[in-house]
Protein backbone atom coordinates (compact mmCIF):
# COMPACT_ATOMS: atom_id res chain seq x y z
CA UNK A 1 0.00 0.00 0.00
CA UNK A 2 2.78 2.44 0.90
CA UNK A 3 4.53 1.74 -2.43
CA UNK A 4 1.31 2.61 -4.28
CA UNK A 5 0.98 5.85 -2.31
CA UNK A 6 4.54 6.87 -3.11
CA UNK A 7 4.04 6.07 -6.80
CA UNK A 8 0.94 8.27 -6.85
CA UNK A 9 2.84 10.98 -4.99
CA UNK A 10 5.59 10.87 -7.62
CA UNK A 11 3.01 11.39 -10.38
CA UNK A 12 1.69 14.46 -8.57
CA UNK A 13 5.22 15.85 -8.14
CA UNK A 14 5.80 15.45 -11.88
CA UNK A 15 2.59 17.43 -12.47
CA UNK A 16 3.91 20.18 -10.20
CA UNK A 17 7.11 20.24 -12.24
CA UNK A 18 5.17 20.59 -15.50
CA UNK A 19 3.24 23.57 -14.12
CA UNK A 20 6.43 25.23 -12.90
CA UNK A 21 8.11 24.76 -16.28
CA UNK A 22 5.05 26.35 -17.90
CA UNK A 23 5.13 29.31 -15.50
CA UNK A 24 1.79 28.37 -13.94
CA UNK A 25 3.03 28.79 -10.38
CA UNK A 26 -0.01 30.18 -8.60
CA UNK A 27 -3.42 28.67 -7.85
CA UNK A 28 -3.29 25.24 -9.59
CA UNK A 29 -0.01 24.31 -7.98
CA UNK A 30 -1.29 24.41 -4.42
CA UNK A 31 -3.86 21.66 -4.91
CA UNK A 32 -1.24 19.42 -6.49
CA UNK A 33 1.33 20.19 -3.79
CA UNK A 34 -1.20 19.46 -1.06
CA UNK A 35 -2.19 16.16 -2.68
CA UNK A 36 1.47 15.14 -3.09
CA UNK A 37 2.07 16.03 0.54
CA UNK A 38 -0.91 13.93 1.67
CA UNK A 39 0.15 10.85 -0.27
CA UNK A 40 3.67 11.11 1.15
CA UNK A 41 2.46 11.75 4.69
CA UNK A 42 0.12 8.75 4.66
CA UNK A 43 2.89 6.51 3.27
CA UNK A 44 5.12 7.70 6.12
CA UNK A 45 2.33 6.95 8.59
CA UNK A 46 1.95 3.40 7.29
CA UNK A 47 5.65 2.61 7.67
CA UNK A 48 6.63 4.98 10.47
CA UNK A 49 10.01 3.73 11.76
CA UNK A 50 9.07 3.82 15.46
CA UNK A 51 6.03 1.53 15.07
CA UNK A 52 5.80 -2.26 15.32
CA UNK A 53 4.81 -4.51 12.44
CA UNK A 54 1.43 -5.15 14.09
CA UNK A 55 0.79 -1.41 14.41
CA UNK A 56 1.62 -0.94 10.73
CA UNK A 57 -0.81 -3.70 9.80
CA UNK A 58 -3.49 -2.07 11.97
CA UNK A 59 -2.90 1.24 10.20
CA UNK A 60 -3.25 -0.44 6.82
CA UNK A 61 -6.59 -1.94 7.84
CA UNK A 62 -7.78 1.45 9.12
CA UNK A 63 -6.98 2.93 5.70
CA UNK A 64 -9.02 0.22 3.99
CA UNK A 65 -11.96 0.73 6.35
CA UNK A 66 -11.89 4.49 5.91
CA UNK A 67 -11.72 4.22 2.11
CA UNK A 68 -14.64 1.79 1.97
CA UNK A 69 -16.66 4.01 4.31
CA UNK A 70 -16.23 6.99 1.96
CA UNK A 71 -17.11 4.87 -1.09
CA UNK A 72 -20.35 3.84 0.64
CA UNK A 73 -21.14 7.45 1.43
CA UNK A 74 -20.49 8.58 -2.16
CA UNK A 75 -22.66 5.83 -3.64
CA UNK A 76 -25.78 7.32 -2.04
CA UNK A 77 -25.64 10.29 -4.39
CA UNK A 78 -25.46 8.50 -7.75
CA UNK A 79 -28.06 10.03 -10.12
CA UNK A 80 -29.21 6.60 -11.25
CA UNK A 81 -31.10 5.34 -8.20
CA UNK A 82 -31.16 1.73 -9.36
CA UNK A 83 -27.38 1.80 -9.86
CA UNK A 84 -26.97 3.54 -6.50
CA UNK A 85 -28.98 0.84 -4.74
CA UNK A 86 -26.85 -1.84 -6.37
CA UNK A 87 -23.64 -0.10 -5.39
CA UNK A 88 -24.79 0.41 -1.80
CA UNK A 89 -25.82 -3.22 -1.43
CA UNK A 90 -22.49 -4.42 -2.83
CA UNK A 91 -20.49 -2.05 -0.61
CA UNK A 92 -22.45 -3.08 2.48
CA UNK A 93 -21.54 -6.69 1.76
CA UNK A 94 -17.90 -5.67 1.35
CA UNK A 95 -18.06 -3.65 4.60
CA UNK A 96 -19.39 -6.65 6.52
CA UNK A 97 -16.70 -8.92 5.10
CA UNK A 98 -13.91 -6.42 5.79
CA UNK A 99 -14.94 -5.67 9.38
CA UNK A 100 -15.29 -9.39 10.13
CA UNK A 101 -11.84 -9.99 8.67
CA UNK A 102 -10.29 -7.22 10.78
CA UNK A 103 -11.99 -8.50 13.92
CA UNK A 104 -10.59 -11.95 13.16
CA UNK A 105 -7.04 -10.59 12.94
CA UNK A 106 -7.09 -8.13 15.83
CA UNK A 107 -8.36 -8.23 19.39
CA UNK A 108 -10.29 -4.98 19.16
CA UNK A 109 -11.92 -2.88 16.43
CA UNK A 110 -13.61 0.33 17.59
CA UNK A 111 -15.86 2.05 15.03
CA UNK A 112 -18.22 3.62 17.55
CA UNK A 113 -17.30 7.26 17.03
CA UNK A 114 -16.72 8.80 13.60
CA UNK A 115 -13.25 10.28 13.27
CA UNK A 116 -11.91 8.23 16.18
CA UNK A 117 -11.76 4.73 14.76
CA UNK A 118 -9.08 2.44 16.12
CA UNK A 119 -7.69 -1.09 15.83
CA UNK A 120 -6.20 -2.39 19.08
CA UNK A 121 -5.81 1.21 20.23
CA UNK A 122 -4.13 2.33 16.99
CA UNK A 123 -6.03 5.38 15.72
CA UNK A 124 -6.61 6.65 12.21
CA UNK A 125 -4.69 9.88 12.80
CA UNK A 126 -5.36 13.28 11.32
CA UNK A 127 -3.37 14.63 8.41
CA UNK A 128 -2.13 17.45 10.62
CA UNK A 129 -0.69 15.16 13.31
CA UNK A 130 1.01 12.92 10.75
CA UNK A 131 2.42 15.93 8.87
CA UNK A 132 3.99 17.22 12.06
CA UNK A 133 5.82 13.97 12.75
CA UNK A 134 6.83 13.46 9.11
CA UNK A 135 8.64 16.78 8.85
CA UNK A 136 10.15 16.44 12.30
CA UNK A 137 11.54 13.04 11.31
CA UNK A 138 12.87 14.41 8.03
CA UNK A 139 14.83 17.17 9.76
CA UNK A 140 12.89 19.97 8.07
CA UNK A 141 13.22 23.45 9.52
CA UNK A 142 9.45 24.09 9.66
CA UNK A 143 6.57 22.52 11.54
CA UNK A 144 4.70 20.11 9.27
CA UNK A 145 1.42 21.03 10.91
CA UNK A 146 1.82 24.65 9.80
CA UNK A 147 2.79 23.60 6.28
CA UNK A 148 -0.15 21.24 5.87
CA UNK A 149 -2.66 23.72 7.26
CA UNK A 150 -1.38 26.46 4.95
CA UNK A 151 -1.42 24.20 1.88
CA UNK A 152 -4.98 23.21 2.80
CA UNK A 153 -6.08 26.84 2.96
CA UNK A 154 -4.56 27.60 -0.44
CA UNK A 155 -5.97 24.44 -2.07
CA UNK A 156 -9.60 25.35 -1.33
CA UNK A 157 -11.82 28.24 -2.46
CA UNK A 158 -11.22 31.09 -0.04
CA UNK A 159 -11.85 34.77 0.42
CA UNK A 160 -9.68 37.50 -1.07
CA UNK A 161 -7.52 37.61 2.07
CA UNK A 162 -5.73 34.43 0.97
CA UNK A 163 -4.76 35.94 -2.41
CA UNK A 164 -1.05 36.88 -2.54
CA UNK A 165 -0.70 40.67 -2.49
CA UNK A 166 -3.99 41.36 -0.70
CA UNK A 167 -4.60 42.05 2.97
CA UNK A 168 -6.97 43.64 5.47
CA UNK A 169 -6.85 47.38 6.14
CA UNK A 170 -7.33 49.20 9.42
CA UNK A 171 -11.06 49.55 8.76
CA UNK A 172 -11.54 45.94 7.67
CA UNK A 173 -11.43 46.66 3.95
CA UNK A 174 -9.48 44.57 1.44
CA UNK A 175 -6.26 46.34 0.45
CA UNK A 176 -3.17 45.64 -1.56
CA UNK A 177 -0.31 44.76 0.74
CA UNK A 178 2.98 46.62 0.30
CA UNK A 179 6.47 45.16 0.44
CA UNK A 180 9.50 47.44 0.16
CA UNK A 181 12.23 44.86 0.79
CA UNK A 182 14.41 43.05 -1.74
CA UNK A 183 12.78 40.89 -4.43
CA UNK A 184 12.10 37.33 -3.30
CA UNK A 185 10.16 34.26 -4.39
CA UNK A 186 6.49 34.20 -3.33
CA UNK A 187 6.03 32.48 0.01
CA UNK A 188 3.59 29.98 -1.49
CA UNK A 189 6.10 28.98 -4.17
CA UNK A 190 8.73 28.43 -1.49
CA UNK A 191 6.31 26.11 0.30
CA UNK A 192 5.72 24.14 -2.89
CA UNK A 193 9.46 23.92 -3.53
CA UNK A 194 10.02 22.75 0.02
CA UNK A 195 7.26 20.16 -0.27
CA UNK A 196 8.66 18.64 -3.44
CA UNK A 197 12.15 18.72 -1.91
CA UNK A 198 10.85 16.82 1.09
CA UNK A 199 9.22 14.24 -1.18
CA UNK A 200 12.46 13.77 -3.16
CA UNK A 201 14.52 13.37 -0.02
CA UNK A 202 12.24 10.88 1.71
CA UNK A 203 11.69 8.71 -1.35
CA UNK A 204 15.14 8.60 -2.88
CA UNK A 205 14.94 10.50 -6.16
CA UNK A 206 17.36 13.25 -7.08
CA UNK A 207 15.26 14.90 -9.77
CA UNK A 208 14.99 18.64 -9.13
CA UNK A 209 11.30 19.12 -9.82
CA UNK A 210 10.50 21.93 -12.18
CA UNK A 211 14.09 22.68 -13.19
CA UNK A 212 14.88 19.90 -15.63
CA UNK A 213 18.01 19.19 -13.58
CA UNK A 214 19.10 15.96 -11.91
CA UNK A 215 21.81 17.57 -9.83
CA UNK A 216 19.94 17.88 -6.53
CA UNK A 217 20.97 15.50 -3.79
CA UNK A 218 18.31 13.06 -2.61
CA UNK A 219 19.72 13.34 0.90
CA UNK A 220 19.82 17.11 1.14
CA UNK A 221 17.61 18.64 3.81
CA UNK A 222 14.51 20.33 2.37
CA UNK A 223 14.73 24.12 2.19
CA UNK A 224 11.81 26.48 2.76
Amino acid sequence: MAVTLVRQQADLCVSVGILMEAGEIFEPIYSLARSAFEFGARAFWLLEPDTTLRERCARGQLMELTSLHHLKDAARYRPDQAAAAGDIASLKTSWKALTESVRGMFADLDLAESGKWSVEGVRYESWTDVAGRWLERSGASVDGRWLYKHLSVRAHPQGLITTPGLGVGAEGQTIRSRYDGPPHAPGGLLMVRGTTGLCRRRHGTSMAVGTGSTGASANAAPTW
